[in-house]
């Protein structure tokens, strides 16, 4: 009985159950100061510092310190979702990365497609697109394109908000958008007049703007079937995602602000890449 009852108030501890000494709130606390302790090395390197990312896939690659979040370089960002990407990208794939921001899943992409692939960058906000540049040049990236325009339904020129207070919010805004960009669409890009090479992935995070994007690539998604990786923002937007690519004949992987959609029979898209751009 003795030992049970050791046995059971251990269990409480590691639980954070047991409540009476009051350990573990002051192991919690202990961690949250450790926590911060960490990050206060990293408040001391002077913003516009080339550094390196330090652990993950994209280990030893070069980066703007203040581009983005320190988890950027650091290598913490969105663990999952980059090595899912990972393993989507071989030798020789073409990406779509639709969004790019500062461009973490761009040299993610570049490295993975490797020089028989290409990467087109998508990007339209000025600031963003700065530090896109400087990271695509930093690493020498040969086979990366960054094309500053955003995209969606259909080519034009529409609104966009900058988002000032979070540079990876920027958004496509009818209404409230501060700045006219270029618009163009996944399909334009294939059927039109942009020799790009059609893609084997697209990577998609434009807050909010996914459905235009999708339905700005219905072509392609029907001849080629590219795998998507799919940021979405809100519950309608997802549900309305989720059902156009179901009905496009894919698989799709549901996450909390995420689809990952691919082909039904688990297999890569296997079109033949016309010659193009990178």
């Amino acid at each position: 009985m003795v030992v049970q009852r050791c046995y059971t108030a251990r269990d409480e501890l590691m639980q954070g159950n047991y409540s009476r000494s009051g350990a573990p709130s002051r192991m919690k606390s202990a961690g949250m100061l450790l926590r911060r302790m960490a990050r206060w090395p990293l408040a001391l390197i002077p913003p516009q510092t080339e550094v390196r990312i330090l652990r993950g896939p994209l280990r030893g690659k070069k980066w703007i310190k203040g581009a983005g979040p320190n988890a950027y370089w650091v290598g913490t960002y969105e663990v999952a979702r980059v090595g899912a990407l990972a393993e989507a990208v071989t030798q020789g794939s073409v990406i779509y990365d639709i969004g790019a921001n500062v461009g973490i899943y761009t040299l993610l992409s570049s490295m993975r497609a490797g020089p028989s692939g290409a990467v087109y960058a998508f990007e339209p906000l000025p600031r963003n697109l700065e530090y896109l540049r400087r990271h695509v040049a930093l690493n020498q990236l040969q086979n990366c394109e960054v094309i500053a325009e955003a995209v969606g339904k259909t080519p034009g020129t529409a609104k966009f908000s900058a988002a000032n207070w979070a540079a990876s919010m920027a958004r496509l805004d009818p209404e409230k958008g501060e700045l006219a960009v270029p618009v163009t669409s996944v399909d334009a890009c294939i059927y039109g007049d942009k020799p790009l090479r059609p893609p084997d992935v697209l990577k998609i995070d434009v807050e909010g703007a996914e459905l235009d994007v999708l339905q700005g690539a219905e072509r392609t998604i029907e001849d080629l079937h590219p795998a998507i990786f799919l940021e979405v923002h809100g519950t309608q937007l997802h549900a309305d995602c989720l059902k156009l690519l179901t009905a496009k004949g894919y698989r799709v992987e549901e996450g909390y602000g995420q689809l990952t959609a691919l082909r039904q029979d688990g297999r890569r898209s296997t079109h033949n890449h016309r010659a193009g751009r990178v």
